[in-house]
């Protein structure tokens, strides 16, 4: 069951990646990219850590990036864990939302840049 959340995931992160390159103006942009975004959620997603034990500042600041759903996600599915299933749509409804807004965001600022 791992595997479709994967390739949800890729596609989201495809987007956001996408979303960066449609914004940037050069190749110093992509520097902020990964400052910003990519480090952060690498780091307070829960992947090394568990949430709970952050302040309550950051793990709120850790459940609006979408690699924390994810984790939420794939990680009770891999180990054998309980996942309720209104926590797994919670997930997945979150991870759709954003990897839907990245897209559209994506093919708004590209179709702009390229036909104007």
């Amino acid at each position: 069951l791992a595997l479709p959340v994967v390739f949800l995931a890729s596609v989201g992160f495809a987007c956001y990646g996408l979303v960066a390159t449609s914004r940037a103006h050069g190749y110093e942009f992509f520097s902020y990219f990964f400052t910003f975004w990519i480090t952060p959620m690498f780091i307070f997603s829960g992947v090394f850590f568990d949430i709970s034990r952050f302040p309550d500042a950051v793990q709120w600041f850790a459940w609006v990036l979408p690699m924390t759903h994810l984790v939420a996600l794939i990680r009770p599915l891999m180990t054998g864990t309980d996942l309720s299933v209104l926590n797994a749509c919670i997930h997945l409804g979150y991870t759709l939302a954003l990897t839907a807004l990245a897209f559209w965001l994506t093919y708004r600022t590209l179709r702009q840049r390229m036909f104007d």
